[in-house]
C-alpha cells in the first residue's frame, strides 16, 4: 500500500515541553508542496512543534485517528466523507475555502470553529486589494487564535513572493499563521 505522509517537526513550545498539535491540510496535489513549504518555514522560525500533515484520498484512512488541532481545506472532498467527518469532529478549528464546493456542507452538526476565506464577501477573511506584488487581506470578523487571543477585524498587507502567486494558498497559509501567532 503506497502512500506518503509529510510531517514537519518544528521545535518546542515556550514552556519547554513538546507541543503535540497537528495541522491537517486538504488540497490538490499541485498546491501541497507550496503550502507545506510556506508553513514549515514559518513554524520553524517560531520554534513551534506543530506538525503539518497533508490529507488526501490515499492516506485519509491512515490519518483518521490523528487529533488535528486545525484542518485547512482548499479542495473538494469527494470521497471518504465519513472519515473526514471523524477528523473534523476531533479538530478545534476548520479553515475552509468558501469559493469552492468543498463538500463539507453535507456534514451536519459539526461543533468546530470555522474560518472561511476567499473572494466571497461573506468570508471571514477576504481581500480588499490584489496586485501582482501584494495582497491586502481583510479580516471581517474577530478570530480567536489557538491561545484564545482575539484578533479584531483589520487589514493585513501581504507581499507576494515569486513562488506565492496563488491567492488561495496565500489566504490559507496566512490564516494558519494568524492562528498560531
Amino acid at each position: 500500500m503506497g502512500f506518503s505522509i509529510k510531517i514537519i517537526n518544528m521545535g518546542y513550545n515556550i514552556f519547554g515541553g513538546i507541543d503535540m498539535s497537528f495541522i491537517g491540510v486538504v488540497t490538490d496535489k499541485k498546491s501541497e508542496s507550496e503550502i507545506y513549504n510556506n508553513l514549515s518555514k514559518d513554524f520553524a522560525d517560531k520554534k513551534m512543534k506543530n506538525k503539518v500533515i497533508m490529507i488526501n484520498e490515499k492516506n485519509i484512512d491512515n490519518v483518521k485517528n490523528i487529533k488535528f488541532e486545525t484542518v485547512l481545506v482548499n479542495k473538494k472532498i469527494s470521497k471518504n466523507m465519513q472519515t473526514m467527518e471523524k477528523i473534523l469532529d476531533n479538530a478545534k478549528v476548520l479553515v475552509v475555502n468558501s469559493d469552492i464546493d468543498t463538500g463539507l456542507n453535507k456534514i451536519d452538526n459539526l461543533r468546530i470553529t470555522t474560518i472561511t476565506y476567499g473572494f466571497n464577501p461573506k468570508s471571514t477573511v477576504t481581500t480588499s486589494s490584489v496586485t501582482d506584488e501584494e495582497m491586502l487581506l481583510c479580516i471581517q470578523r474577530s478570530i480567536k487564535n489557538i491561545n484564545e487571543n482575539t484578533l479584531e477585524p483589520q487589514e493585513i498587507r501581504i507581499e507576494k513572493s515569486v513562488q506565492n502567486k496563488n491567492p488561495y494558498i496565500i489566504f490559507g497559509t496566512q490564516i494558519v499563521r494568524i492562528l498560531y501567532n
